[in-house]
């Protein structure tokens, strides 16, 4: 039988095949993958056993078990070669310790990790933790604060920070913390109570709805929504300018009939009453509406208009946000927002959005759309309600009870 070995044949290349093999040859083969030396590989599985080691170490810690723990620190002491590794060592060691509740000798241990690597965030915060167990809160807060700067998202020096915060006292560091761990992690229940507590701690409530959070994660805001954005924007201000004499402001409310019930129906009769947002002519507040930013922007700025001590133009007219065409009532035209198109033929939202734009209340969804019929997240509506407190605060802007 005849068996064909064209197969077996050498191949010869084509024109078009040498020159691609030309090509590729000359092409920069600095970014083409190359084998690991055989040190290379030896250096890597050292790394990877002295870390899986390390992890356990801790774990058997976390849980109790002591005395398997040291056998497994005594193995990375004596492996540990680089400053790095010992540092892994000694925090590991300080854990042990402090589980021990031999808090000294835990400290003396992460503080040589610290020195030993002071990139090593887990360092920072162990000495943070026996700090906090010692009572020493300021240096607890100061370690939580160097671990976050190297790892902004661990959610262990984020708790600790907090308690470490809450045991102060500082309810409103706490809370800049809260924010941090809850853009981390949503859903995190711990956060979400502290968050909530620390809440009703700043402001003088007896408990802080859980509805005011899960509100931030939305896709768009309703009108009751933002009454609630508007009014613990501006009492987070007043606290942090009067302290509690803000409170000695409150008066009696005016009921918000289409409000009842609802869990931002304090915040809504605040908001009425203090003339951040007003009721429809028929009485009604209308508190399910989709807050639309052109009729937000209108409303912000009559409220900046009539109830602060600065008008908002005068502001744009001598601070750094000045424009020669603001001089001019005629000059309307030449105004930034006539390149906005959905704004330009409109003298009902020509001035308001110009306002709430320039003093950065509001911000445009393009630089040539301000989107009046755009609705705002919750996070944006934060944002901008936060925004409006601290213009309310420089135009000196006072609660119309």
């Amino acid at each position: 039988m005849a068996i064909s070995c064209q197969a077996c044949a050498p191949r010869v290349q084509t024109s078009l095949e040498k020159g691609k093999a030309q090509s590729v040859s000359e092409q920069d083969t600095s970014a083409v993958f190359q084998m690991p030396t055989q040190e290379e590989l030896v250096s890597a599985k050292k790394e990877s056993s002295f870390a899986r080691r390390y992890e356990v170490a801790k774990h058997l810690v976390s849980i109790g078990e002591l005395k398997q723990a040291v056998s497994h620190l005594r193995k990375l002491r004596r492996t540990a070669r680089n400053g790095l590794e010992k540092a892994m060592v000694n925090e590991a060691r300080a854990s042990l310790y402090l589980a021990r509740g031999e808090l000294r000798r835990a400290e003396n241990l992460a503080s040589e990790a610290v020195k030993a690597s002071s990139s090593f965030a887990p360092a920072y915060r162990t000495r943070a933790l026996i700090r906090k167990e010692g009572g020493d809160l300021v240096g607890a807060v100061d370690d939580f604060t160097s671990a976050l700067a190297l790892l902004p998202e661990d959610l262990e020096s984020l708790r600790g920070l907090t308690e470490a915060h809450l045991a102060q006292a500082s309810f409103h560091a706490a809370l800049e913390v809260l924010d941090r761990l809850l853009e981390v992690d949503p859903l995190d229940a711990w956060a979400q109570d502290k968050w909530c507590t620390s809440m009703a701690s700043v402001l003088g409530y007896s408990e802080f709805p859980l509805d005011y959070l899960r509100m931030l994660r939305r896709d768009r805001i309703t009108r009751g929504e933002l009454a609630a954005l508007l009014v613990v924007e501006r009492e987070m201000i007043l606290f942090q300018t009067e302290g509690n004499r803000h409170r000695q402001y409150e008066g009696d409310l005016p009921d918000v009939p289409d409000c009842d019930g609802s869990w931002f129906e304090p915040f809504a009769r605040k908001a009425v009453s203090w003339k951040l947002l007003r009721l429809y002519p028929d009485g009604t507040f209308r508190p399910s509406d989709t807050v639309r930013k052109g009729t937000l922007a209108v409303e912000l700025y009559y409220f900046l208009r009539k109830h602060c001590a600065v008008a908002p133009t005068e502001l744009l007219r001598t601070g750094p946000l000045s424009s020669p065409a603001i001089e001019d009532p005629d000059g309307l035209k030449q105004w930034n927002t006539s390149g906005y198109l959905d704004v330009r033929g409109s003298t009902y939202l020509r001035i308001p959005v110009r306002i709430m734009v320039d003093l950065g209340i509001l911000e445009p969804d393009s630089d040539i759309v301000f989107g009046t019929e755009s609705t705002l997240e919750g996070a944006q509506a934060r944002k901008m309600a936060r925004n409006m407190a601290r213009m309310m605060a420089s135009l000196g802007c006072e609660k119309a009870d």
